[in-house]
């Protein structure tokens, strides 16, 4: 139940396609922006915090969704203060100021995706159960 997104992802909507697409293509860029271009050394709870990330949003849950939504907020922030550090300690930052921010972008678009309207009814709907009274 909770990984039917693979058997029913043509049926989602547009909208949760490409924000579910694009959450772990925010996630895979945070590794290789902070790892590899900035020279950071990742915890490996960080990749632990992302797999979780991922999974949560692909069990369809609405509260998962808004959690994984508030984990690439917490994203943005720390790539935004990241490359402002690296500007001020710097004073310019070449290549790893603009793919920093791009990461911030990349984190931005499936928080827009999966919090429009279409999507967040889908969320609701998806794992709905009437009640009793409601049958």
């Amino acid at each position: 139940m909770m990984f039917r997104i693979l058997e029913d992802f043509k049926t989602y909507p547009p909208a949760v396609q490409k924000g579910l697409i694009l959450l772990p293509a925010g996630w895979l860029w945070f590794y290789f922006a902070v790892g590899v271009l900035a020279g950071i050394a990742i915890p490996p709870r960080m990749y632990i915090v992302g797999l979780c990330v991922l999974l949560l949003a692909g069990s369809m849950k609405n509260w998962a969704r808004l959690l994984s939504l508030m984990c690439n907020g917490m994203a943005i922030l720390y790539f935004v203060v990241l490359a402002i550090d690296i500007y001020r300690s710097r004073g310019e930052g070449g290549v790893l100021v603009p793919s920093l921010l791009f990461g911030a972008f990349l984190f931005a678009l499936p928080i827009y995706f999966l919090s429009i309207k279409p999507a967040s009814a889908f969320y609701k709907a998806y794992n709905y159960v009437p009640m009793e009274q409601d049958k």
